[in-house]
């Protein structure tokens, strides 16, 4: 199951799936461990905690719609059909 991950304007910008985080075309971008993120190319990039995304810098990047947390929430739009993930 993924879940669209919400950007400051509440728009659909990418994709949590399980472990990883894909952009709107469905391509893997970022890897999950715990809460830590990682680059494609192995480097600490932020974390993922309580639903909200965080860069290296603690700047909020995006949020789950259920996200726990955020000091305030834009309104979100509608959410976008899922795109075809490769294996």
């Amino acid at each position: 199951m993924s879940d669209w991950i919400y950007d400051r304007n509440g728009d659909p910008t990418c994709l949590l799936d399980g472990d990883c985080i894909r952009d709107a075309s469905g391509d893997v971008v970022t890897w999950i461990t715990g809460n830590d993120l990682y680059s494609l190319g192995g480097d600490h990039i932020g974390w993922f905690e309580e639903g909200i995304l965080f860069d290296a810098d603690n700047c909020v990047l995006g949020f789950l719609r259920d996200a726990s947390g955020l000091p305030s929430r834009p309104g979100l739009s509608g959410t976008p059909g899922r795109p075809g993930f490769s294996g």
